[in-house]
């Protein structure tokens, strides 16, 4: 019971992640002008919505019960959870750049990235490790999405 009810603010927590992110997004399209930005951005969006339902959706079915878990879940995830409190929140500003946007979502694609790809290799929850297996490699997704958006805005702004 114990380790179901960790397992479960584990979950709450990423929710709470992709719903950060979402926010994060959201704020920036107030900012950016440049329409392959605001394009990315909204995928972004999208996805991290689509994560927060994919994570509420194994949270209500209740795919806590593995059998496959063991008693050394529980230290594992409170260690995971206190390293994932200290990560510092990432904020978009007015008057941000849009190369300085773009290094903040980059930062937060990597974080999320690196973070559920620890979950999934500390979990004995097979529905759990899966589906951060998942949000592990969309994120990372992200990541190239993002960089080669910098990429190119880094090439248009010194042409």
């Amino acid at each position: 019971m114990l380790k179901q009810l960790l397992l479960r603010m584990l979950l709450e927590e990423a929710i709470i992640r992709e719903e950060a992110a979402y926010m994060l997004y959201q704020d920036a399209l107030h900012i950016v002008s440049e329409p392959d930005v605001i394009t990315l951005l909204k995928m972004l969006m999208a996805a991290e919505l689509r994560h927060k339902l994919q994570l509420e959706e194994l949270q209500q079915q209740g795919m806590l019960t593995d059998q496959s878990a063991d008693a050394g879940v529980l230290d594992e995830v409170i260690e995971i959870d206190s390293e994932y409190v200290s990560v510092p929140p990432q904020q978009i500003l007015p008057g941000m750049s849009c190369r300085d946007i773009l290094s903040v979502a980059l930062s937060e694609e990597q974080q999320a990235a690196q973070h559920y790809a620890g979950l999934s290799k500390q979990t004995r929850f097979s529905s759990v490790r899966h589906l951060f297996r998942t949000l592990s490699h969309e994120e990372a997704q992200h990541v190239e999405w993002i960089r080669t958006q910098l990429a190119a805005y880094s090439s248009d702004s010194s042409g």
